[in-house]
């Protein structure tokens, strides 16, 4: 009973399939596709090919469009190849096969066209408004004719990519202007035998408006290009009168290339905007300034780049504007010597390494300051010094240079600072053409500084010398430098200090607390120390003879705590202490508080000291001993105090022979 069933039921299965299939019709095919009329057009004609498809099932349909076939040498390539009306330019004589194949989900069907092209075109193909889609310009004419002609503002957007093939040239109306912008592309690629130009119309300076890359894609390239003849105005967003712009955020590189005739700029770099890459170009006759930029993209320029013929001004540009980058940038020098024109102040956050030969020219009192994290190597050669000066060569022109960070890599060697000082860069840095503050450091050797409004160097009490030597401190207006008493022993003998307002170098007030002994040089040229407010040496220090202190009005220096001074000078070679100004009583004295055995003076001069008594038991004097202090006096002379020539306090041990006494007012000699 059961297998009988089991027969039953395969049976009326069987049954009721076959039936189905014989009353199920198939789906019919209804797609129908038509790639277009055939064409015959001029060589470097654009072509709008146009394709329809019906399909009466109503599926969505898709479209495909390629060249299968093309003449020999041809590099023509479809625009918009995924749309119903894609366009392209042949660029050689002969026949294109184009294929469109639609899909509509159930099958694809293909259909082709032949576009003939034929001859030379008869006029220049014109362009204006908006290209959204990728679009390739060719080279049309062999002789100098412009291929295409900008008849109005012209604008690359969207995501489309302008291709423009060797030999092409594109001249553009009066004041009518190119634009890269949105997610846009442009990749212009020359050869050296056959650049491509973008031009004006007209052949003359700021005839139209200029190219402007406003995007951040890689892609972006001019190689073998020339522009010229841009500049007629602003483009605006922060792109000046320029030729050739990058804009915004935007990317470019730029090689091999000519930028040339502005009417004003010739390239203008915002201060977000970047190169790629920027090597072998040429920046000449432009109007106004060659190129400007942000000291960032200074490392990208390469220095066989030239700037240096027949501009307004044969400068790059730098803008005020900030360093702050993740890994040290070096500014490099060009072969044709182009300087740099800082316009803005500039403040150096991260590393900054300038080579040998670079010239920074300043505006009127603009600054650079190296502050935060940041440092600079300026490392010049002797025939290739690194310039730091007013683009104007007058005294106080620009504000100048301030060291502000303790980095060891702040160096300069074989550098030039000239023409700052024009004012006070505050925080207890003074009027100065180059200075250390807070408690920055810095070497400074083989380097001239010069022509500042007021001191040549400034160098904070708190701030370090790390090195200095063989510099020339020349024809400052006020004091040659100024520097902390910790400073002193960094200074040398080969030092020169000439035809300054003053030829001194200023001690400020403060306090020498040094781990080890100390020698304190004599200065070269007959310069001398000037003492402007007290000294306290809490540790040791040896003066060498010739060393010469000139001590400002009722200011002194004392030995006291845990330090000594040995002052051992010779008979041809005496060591000074005196007053600034040569007046009985203008200074307050020399003090020793300290009972050690290096206290020791021989063959010095002391004079025009004694302003007033130094307290704890020490009255007016040029040289006293307190407090139990011990020293050793010998072949010295004491002249011209208001007070004592030497005064001892009572406890103290004081061993003087063969001194002389002079002009003393209170007396030559007080023991207590």
């Amino acid at each position: 009973m059961k297998l009988k069933n089991f027969y039953f039921a395969t049976l009326l299965l069987s049954f009721f399939i076959f039936s189905c299939s014989e009353d199920e019709e198939p789906t019919p095919d209804t797609l129908v596709v038509n790639a277009g009329p055939d064409q015959t057009v001029d060589v470097g004609e654009l072509v709008n090919l146009i394709g329809t498809a019906t399909d009466a099932s109503g599926n969505a349909l898709t479209y495909s469009w390629t060249i299968t076939s093309k003449p020999s040498g041809s590099t023509a390539a479809l625009s918009g190849a995924n749309g119903e009306t894609p366009t392209f330019t042949p660029d050689v004589e002969g026949e294109y096969i184009i294929s469109l194949s639609v899909n509509n989900t159930i099958s694809t069907k293909t259909d082709d066209v032949k576009i003939t092209a034929e001859g030379v075109p008869l006029k220049t193909i014109e362009l204006s408004g908006t290209i959204s889609e990728d679009s390739i310009l060719v080279d049309i004419f062999s002789d100098d004719t412009p291929d295409y002609l900008v008849t109005g503002n012209l604008t690359i957007n969207g995501t489309a990519k302008l291709t423009i093939k060797p030999g092409v040239i594109i001249a553009v109306e009066a004041d009518e202007r190119i634009w890269v912008d949105g997610d846009a592309t442009i990749e212009a690629i020359g050869t050296a035998d056959n650049k491509i130009i973008f031009t004006g119309k007209q052949e003359s300076p700021g005839y139209w408006k200029g190219l402007v890359v406003w995007t951040k894609s890689n892609e972006n390239v001019l190689d073998y290009v020339e522009v010229k003849y841009g500049g007629s105005g602003d483009h605006g967003f922060g792109v000046g009168k320029t030729t050739l712009g990058i804009g915004d955020d935007g990317k470019l590189s730029i090689k091999n290339s000519i930028i040339s005739n502005s009417g004003d700029y010739g390239l203008f770099v915002e201060t977000a905007a970047s190169f790629n890459e920027f090597m072998n170009n040429e920046i000449k006759n432009n109007t106004g300034i060659a190129a400007a930029m942000n000291i960032s993209q200074t490392e990208k320029l390469d220095n066989i780049s030239k700037f240096s013929e027949g501009n307004g001004d044969n400068s790059i540009e730098l803008f005020g504007s900030t360093l702050d980058q993740s890994v040290a940038i070096t500014v490099p020098a060009f072969n044709d010597n182009t300087p740099y024109y800082v316009t803005g102040n500039l403040d150096i956050n991260s590393g900054l390494i300038v080579s040998p030969g670079v010239t920074f020219a300043f505006a009127s009192d603009k600054r650079i300051w190296v502050e935060g994290e940041g440092y600079m190597t300026a490392i010049g050669t002797e025939v290739s010094p690194i310039v730091f000066t007013g683009k104007d060569e007058t005294v106080g022109y620009w504000k100048g240079l301030v060291i502000w960070t303790n980095n060891l890599d702040n160096k300069l060697d074989y550098v030039e600072v000239s023409y700052g000082g024009s004012s006070s860069h505050g925080f207890g840095v003074g009027k100065t053409s180059l200075g250390i503050g807070d408690d920055g450091k810095c070497s400074i050797t083989n380097s001239t500084i010069s022509y500042s409004d007021d001191y040549g160097l400034y160098v904070e009490r708190d701030a370090s010398i790390i090195d200095f030597s063989k510099n020339k401190l020349m024809n400052n207006k006020n004091i040659a430098m100024t520097i902390g008493i910790i400073n002193i022993a960094q200074l040398d003998s080969e030092t020169t200090f000439t035809d300054n307002g003053d030829n001194s170098v200023e001690v400020i007030a403060s306090t020498l607390n040094n781990a080890t002994e100390v020698t304190w040089p004599a200065l070269s040229t007959g310069a001398s120390y000037f003492v402007s407010g007290n000294l306290e040496i809490e540790s040791g220090v040896v003066v060498n003879p010739g060393a010469i202190f000139k001590v400002g009005s009722d200011k002194r220096i004392w030995v006291d705590g845990e330090g000594y001074m040995t002052a051992k000078g010779d008979a041809s070679n005496k060591i000074i202490f005196t007053g600034k100004s040569e007046t009985a009583g203008y200074w307050k004295g020399l003090v020793y508080w300290t009972n050690n055995t290096k206290n020791e003076i021989e063959f010095a001069e002391v004079s025009y000291g004694g302003s007033s008594g130094h307290g704890f038991g020490v009255d007016a004097t040029n040289l006293g001993l307190g407090d139990g202090g011990k020293l050793s006096v010998k072949n010295s002379t004491f002249t011209n105090s208001a007070g004592y020539g030497i005064f001892s306090e009572s406890g103290t041990t004081l061993t003087q022979e063969s001194n002389t006494f002079s002009n003393n007012a209170s007396g030559d000699l007080e023991i207590n």
